[in-house]
């Protein structure tokens, strides 16, 4: 009975395993439009230049926004953090755009 199981397996069609590489067609999408960043003018305004800053902004809707000098400095840090990060955010998106092309 063993021999005729092991007669059965050796008669039986081999099987033929093909490996084919199929490229996904990913369209790349567009990238999104630049930035286009304004203009921002920081005034520096003390006891001593207070009264001739009044003069030249005598608007009635003048606002003041203050902050010190080390906040001022983290305000830096974290627009300069963010452009990093924009930018290494990019490199992958140019990565992965090369990669299904």
């Amino acid at each position: 009975m063993s021999l005729s199981l092991l007669l059965g397996c050796s008669t039986t069609p081999q099987t033929i395993v093909k490996t084919e590489v199929i490229k996904p067609d990913i369209p790349v999408q567009a990238r999104p439009a630049q930035l286009n960043m304004l203009d921002v003018t920081f005034r520096v305004i003390n006891q001593d230049n207070l009264p001739e800053f009044l003069e030249e902004f005598s608007d009635p809707e003048l606002v003041f926004i203050g902050m010190t000098v080390k906040d001022y400095e983290n305000m830096s840090l974290n627009v300069a953090d963010l452009k990093r990060y924009i930018e290494q955010q990019k490199e992958i998106i140019i990565y992965y755009e090369n990669s299904v092309k």
